[in-house]
C-alpha cells in the first residue's frame, strides 16, 4: 500500500524502552510502496527503530524495489535505545534498489539520529536513483557531544546507485 504513516511507535524495542525485542528480518519493510512517512518532524523523536535486522539483509528501516519510491524517514531514532545506549546491532536505513526517497530533510526536527547499528545509512543495489540524506545526526549521541559510531560507517554506497545526495 502506499501513503502511509508510521509514527509514535517503539519497533524492536519493548515499551520500557529499555529492552531489546528485534524483529529477525526488519523493524519497517516497505516494499513496492511509494510515498509512505515513516516518523514525523519534530522537536521529539517520532519512532524509537532499533534491535532489527539481524539476518542478513534485513535493517531497522527496509525499502526496497525501484517502485519504492517517494517515502520520507524523518524525525526518528534509529539504533540506540530510547536511553541513548546502543542495542542489538543491525543496518539502521537500507535502500536497496529504491528510488527518490528522503532521509532527513533540509531543517533540524526533519533530521533522524542514525548511531549505533552497523551501517548507519547504505544505499545500493540496480534502480537505487536520486535518493536524498540530509540534516540527520549520523555517529553520535542524541545530544551530539559524543560518539555512538556505526561499526562499519555512517554512509555506505555501494552496488550501481547513482545521484544519491548528501
Amino acid at each position: 500500500g502506499d501513503n502511509n504513516l508510521i509514527s509514535d511507535n517503539y519497533i524492536g524495542i519493548l515499551i520500557d524502552g529499555e529492552t531489546d525485542a528485534g524483529n529477525g528480518h526488519s523493524g519497517i519493510h516497505v516494499v513496492n510502496s511509494a510515498n509512505n512517512q515513516i516518523g514525523e518532524p519534530g522537536p521529539f523523536p517520532s519512532n524509537y527503530i532499533a534491535s532489527n535486522g539481524n539476518w542478513i539483509g534485513g535493517a531497522n528501516v527496509y525499502i526496497e524495489n525501484e517502485t519504492s519510491y517517494g517515502n520520507r524517514i524523518q524525525g526518528n531514532v534509529i539504533g540506540p535505545l530510547p536511553d541513548g545506549t546502543p542495542a542489538v546491532v543491525s543496518t539502521g536505513i537500507l535502500l536497496d534498489g529504491a528510488r527518490n526517497n528522503l532521509i532527513g530533510g533540509n531543517t533540524g526536527d526533519h533530521g533522524n539520529l542514525i548511531s549505533g547499528n552497523t551501517v548507519g545509512v547504505m544505499v545500493t543495489g540496480l534502480g537505487s536513483i536520486d535518493n536524498h540524506i540530509q540534516g540527520n545526526v549520523i555517529g553520535l549521541n542524541a545530544t551530539g557531544d559524543a560518539p555512538l559510531s556505526n561499526s562499519d560507517g555512517g554512509i555506505l554506497i555501494s552496488d550501481q546507485a547513482v545521484g544519491t545526495l548528501i
